[in-house]
């Protein structure tokens, strides 16, 4: 197979594109999908949500998105929701591949959450219309690292 490749430039430039694409074929609207865990309290929850966010050429994203909550042990477990809107930027880091750095703004819900900044490791598919992201770091505003573990996947409904 290396023998394949190496004879064929045009094919080992186009194989390693795709690995690393520009910004711009980012660029469209997704509907999203999330679940993880968050320890707003102390007491592990249980986060999923469901929401839109739209990439422009440059990386920027902006969208918003419900979430619910649901402590995990407890007498008190009762479900809980949010709704957030998004704000942030998807960069192509040489050292670790594509990154997004997402700031989630609390726009109304039940007392669980809170404003967040989130990090985030993404991996790429732009022939399938599709991005996953996992959580790499979290924070809450004025107070500190915030202990989330989440994970998403995005596919674009429209360009």
């Amino acid at each position: 197979m290396a023998t394949e490749t190496s004879s064929r430039p045009d094919k080992a430039k186009a194989e390693g594109a795709s690995s690393r694409p520009d910004l711009t074929v980012l660029k469209g609207k997704y509907a999203f999908r999330f679940s993880g865990y968050a320890m707003p309290t102390h007491i592990a929850h249980f986060l999923t949500g469901l929401g839109q966010f739209e990439i422009d050429k440059s990386g920027n994203l902006s969208g918003t998105h419900r979430a619910a909550y649901l402590a995990l042990q407890g007498l008190d477990a009762k479900l809980q929701t949010s709704m957030y809107k998004l704000q942030g930027k998807v960069r192509m880091d040489q050292a670790e591949g594509p990154t997004a750095e997402i700031f989630f703004k609390r726009m109304s819900g039940t007392t669980v959450g809170s404003d967040l900044n989130g990090k985030f490791f993404v991996l790429l598919v732009p022939s399938e219309n599709r991005l996953w992201f996992m959580s790499s770091a979290a924070e809450i505003p004025g107070h500190g690292r915030a202990e989330e573990l989440v994970n998403l996947e995005a596919v674009r409904i429209s360009s």
